[in-house]
């Protein structure tokens, strides 16, 4: 038995990952100043380069 899972072809992943993060409102989360860890692993993730960069410049919009 196979799956197969269904794979919407994202266009923009920086613009699409900051629409994500922004449905998330972590502005309540992260503090002013914050020191923030990000990891991640990229097993199977395509664009996880434009993806962190997307989140470390969300991060960094609210304080963090």
């Amino acid at each position: 038995m196979r799956q197969r899972f269904e794979r919407p072809k994202v266009i923009d992943v920086y613009s699409e990952t900051q629409s994500q993060l922004q449905k998330l409102n972590l502005r309540s989360s992260i503090l002013p100043g914050q020191n923030i860890a990000v990891t991640a692993g990229s097993r199977g993730i395509t664009n996880i380069p434009e993806i962190l960069r997307s989140l470390v410049d969300h991060i960094r919009s609210l304080g963090g």
